[in-house]
């Protein structure tokens, strides 16, 4: 809270990387803490594993804040490098695009990024989830 007591007008998105802060089902006290500071979740896809969090489209501030990290399933057996190794199908983006414009209704301003950066797949990724929506 110390950041945005700093920066009062910027907006700030947290990004869980334990499960144990989010849960899949029910609601979680994490949730109404974002909403009422006015922080935002990010909602984040990556592969369904042990510890890692699971995919939840919630929005908690003005903005909507989603990061696609992959689903490498050998996510803790390969080095960083290789982790973010993957390429979305077309089947597998198109289930977010509802999830995406409805948090695009529910918030200002709602951003989109790829963080499965090797190999040029973000960049692949971002311009042909952008087609979808």
């Amino acid at each position: 809270l110390a950041c945005r007591e700093r920066l009062p007008n910027i907006p700030m998105v947290i990004e869980f990387r334990n499960n144990a802060w989010v849960k899949k089902e029910g609601e979680n006290w994490v949730f109404s803490f974002l909403e009422e500071n006015e922080l935002g979740y990010c909602c984040v896809d990556e592969p369904d594993l042990p510890r890692l969090v699971p995919f939840v489209p919630k929005v908690t501030s003005p903005v909507a804040y989603f990061r696609f990290h992959g689903r490498n399933v050998n996510w803790f057996n390969v080095p960083a490098s290789e982790r973010y190794n993957y390429l979305y199908s077309d089947e597998e983006l198109r289930p977010f695009v509802p999830v995406i414009e409805a948090a695009e209704e529910a918030s200002k301003t709602a951003y989109v990024f790829f963080n499965n950066c090797h190999g040029g797949s973000a960049a692949r990724n971002a311009r042909r989830m952008k087609d979808l929506l």
